[in-house]
């Protein structure tokens, strides 16, 4: 019996070594990091299902549905950046692979610039619009008063905006095959997250929306803080954007591509991040706990695919960038 289970784990090892070792250097690359990322994926799955009975005891039934309806919709529009991470990630590896480094440079100073113009602008309108909008109508509940959820609002919008500018990272790592790396962010903010609630837990029974928002929100924006400082004063300093390497002529080609990811991240956004506001708005946010194994049967998809599309987006752009395919432009 012992024999059968040694050959079995045996088995198994010389078949991992095969699909993760075996071909080019940069296939094995491309290769490893997919597997890290799945392993990743799966670790924010299990953190998250660990996530849902901790909310609960750290707020009552209203309260965690008022952040499920806020987090689901910031989940969704995470992804909503213009298609210019898309774009810079494509544009970036064609770059790279051609050595051509100073254009990697006004790709990604050019991104920020344009990421960061964009969204503090919706910020501002957002600021102006906030002090009139019934939040408390919106998220159907009189348990929480109109103006803590004015400052929750003020709070998480913040913070989600500063997201999107840090989060640009995660799409550099891509462009130099380290998916594994970018795909790390959710988990480790997650889990220290989820270790600061677990300490709110034991320290205070009340329960406080307010706090949760804060930790909920500063966390993983401190993770992309910290990992972009890192990136731009060690591994990719020669990438560190620059007001001079701002060149907008270049707008287009980062968009170009991006907005077709753009379409489909809105479809995504209009499918997944409408019903708990429905919800909402025919019972009361009581209603929006769903069980946790139906949140997230709905995400293994969505976790699925992202190690995959990297199967296939970088070495196709890595090979364009070398001439060995011809790229769409010039056929």
């Amino acid at each position: 019996m012992k024999r059968s289970n040694s050959k079995e784990t045996s088995m198994t090892k010389s078949i991992l070594n095969k699909i993760l070792f075996e071909g080019s250097p940069r296939s094995v690359k491309a290769k490893k990091h997919i597997f890290y990322s799945f392993i990743l994926k799966g670790m924010s799955i299990v953190i998250g299902l660990i996530f849902v009975p901790l909310l609960l005891d750290y707020l009552d039934k209203e309260r965690y549905g008022i952040w499920l309806i806020i987090s689901s919709v910031l989940m969704w529009f995470s992804f909503f950046d213009i298609g210019l991470g898309n774009g810079l990630r494509n544009k970036l590896t064609i770059a790279i692979a051609r050595n051509e480094h100073q254009l990697a440079k006004k790709y990604v100073s050019t991104t920020y610039a344009m990421v960061i113009l964009t969204f503090l602008g919706i910020l501002l309108i957002f600021y102006i619009l906030n002090p009139f909008l019934p939040w408390e109508r919106i998220f159907n509940t009189s348990l929480v008063g109109r103006n803590e959820l004015k400052l929750i609002m003020y709070i998480v919008f913040t913070f989600f905006i500063l997201r999107f500018i840090f989060q640009i990272i995660g799409k550099i790592y891509k462009a130099f095959q380290r998916p594994a790396i970018s795909s790390s962010f959710g988990p480790l903010g997650n889990l220290l997250a989820l270790i600061i609630i677990f300490s709110l837990v034991k320290l205070d029974s009340t329960g406080s929306l307010l706090v949760l928002t804060i930790v909920l929100s500063f966390v993983p924006l401190l993770v992309l803080i910290g990992f972009s400082f890192y990136a731009f004063t060690h591994e990719y300093k020669f990438l560190r954007p620059s007001l001079k390497d701002i060149d907008f002529s270049h707008a287009k080609d980062l968009l170009e591509l991006g907005f077709r990811f753009f379409l489909l991240q809105v479809a995504s956004i209009i499918l997944f991040s409408t019903s708990n506001i429905i919800i909402t708005q025919i019972f009361s946010p009581i209603e929006v706990d769903l069980p946790p194994n139906i949140v997230i049967h709905a995400k293994l998809e969505l976790h699925a695919y992202e190690p995959l599309e990297q199967v296939v987006c970088i070495p196709k752009n890595y090979a364009v960038g070398t001439d060995c395919i011809p790229c769409a432009s010039s056929r």
